[in-house]
């Protein structure tokens, strides 16, 4: 059964040295005005830092042309106000007055370039479609990482893995959890909804959605079995779950990250570290969110680090309507370009 109508493989107008990560895309008030996230790091690890600042870009034409690009002011004050820590934008959600949140990893570079350790994560808001954004401020007092955004129905949902990754950046020990953490004010207060019961030792990364049949659905990496996620199921919106289970990918996975699409479900980031076939950019499709494909490569790894990626439905309801993937892709050493490709609507 041919499941995708329609790949368009490009580079996009991002063309820089550093390396790529933390990247997302993010709808505007519109559904034709996008804005897409992307590090501007230093050369340490050969590209693979987080010794820099973020900085975006803008569409206003579904993802076909982009502007120039903008610093992303919060990131960089943080940055040289002591030059210990920078501030990574992974996820955003737009709330119901039109605002921009975008969720920042915080990380400690003061020892290693490399992210870890993390500090309390912490949000910025901009309510001018992005031309201005306020300082960062702490999500509770947790340190961690938040994986993926959410929103729904006048509440905010993040996925937040509670690991400081002193250690390692999966669990280590039974403080290291995954958290359904939520705002029901337009993103000014945030409080745990509940602790998710996914198993988080050798774990990490995370990605979430809603299943059409409204049911919340969580996925995490294993870092022993890269051809098997962990998922569990909520049917009443993280308030409570149902035991934790897993589901086979045939090309592996890391990195997961997940959208809902013309009926359908989609998976994609890295295959997996290690073994055959390993570290290219694959996508996977699925009926039901459990039972996926056999994959397919979008682009095969021909340098180093790269294939984190991200996605976004633009131009609902319109005949512009497509499913918009965005990764990264290593073209020398860690240093990365940004990807581009469509998934466009079945035409009936």
């Amino acid at each position: 059964m041919k499941i995708i109508n329609k790949i368009n493989p490009r580079i996009s107008a991002f063309k820089f040295k550093d390396e790529v990560r933390g990247f997302l895309i993010n709808s505007l008030l519109k559904n034709e005005k996008i804005l897409a996230f992307y590090p501007n790091c230093s050369l340490d690890e050969k590209g693979h830092s987080a010794v820099g600042w973020m900085e975006y870009k803008r569409s206003e034409d579904y993802g076909e042309t982009w502007s120039q690009p903008y610093i992303f002011q919060p990131s960089l004050k943080l940055l040289h106000s002591e030059m210990k820590y920078s501030a990574m934008c992974e996820k955003a959600i737009v709330n119901e007055k039109g605002d921009i949140i975008v969720y920042q990893l915080i990380c400690d570079i003061s020892n290693d370039p490399q992210w870890q350790p993390y500090m309390v994560p912490s949000y910025s808001i901009s309510r001018d479609k992005g031309s201005t954004w306020s300082n960062l401020r702490q999500i509770g007092t947790r340190r961690g990482r938040i994986y993926d955004a959410m929103y729904q129905e006048g509440t905010i949902f993040l996925l937040l893995f509670v690991n400081d990754a002193t250690v390692d950046w999966t669990g280590q020990t039974t403080d290291h959890y995954y958290s359904l953490v939520v705002s029901e004010d337009g993103g000014e207060n945030y409080y745990e909804r509940s602790r998710i019961p996914i198993p988080s030792l050798h774990h990490g990364y995370g990605s979430m959605m809603f299943l059409e049949d409204g049911r919340l659905i969580v996925y995490n990496y294993n870092l022993d079995d890269e051809y098997n996620l962990s998922y569990v199921l909520s049917e009443d919106k993280g308030m409570s779950w149902g035991q934790a289970g897993t589901t086979f990918v045939a090309k592996k996975i890391r990195n997961p990250q997940v959208v809902g699409f013309e009926h359908l479900y989609f998976l994609h980031g890295r295959s997996g570290n290690n073994g055959e076939q390993a570290g290219n950019f694959v996508l996977y499709c699925s009926e039901d969110g459990i039972h996926w494909d056999e994959g397919r490569y979008l682009k095969v790894r021909t340098e180093g680090l790269g294939a984190y990626s991200n996605n976004l439905v633009i131009g609902k309801g319109t005949s512009h309507e497509k499913l918009l993937i965005q990764a990264s892709h290593a073209y020398k050493d860690n240093q990365t370009n940004v990807l581009h490709w469509q998934i466009i609507k079945r035409k009936v």
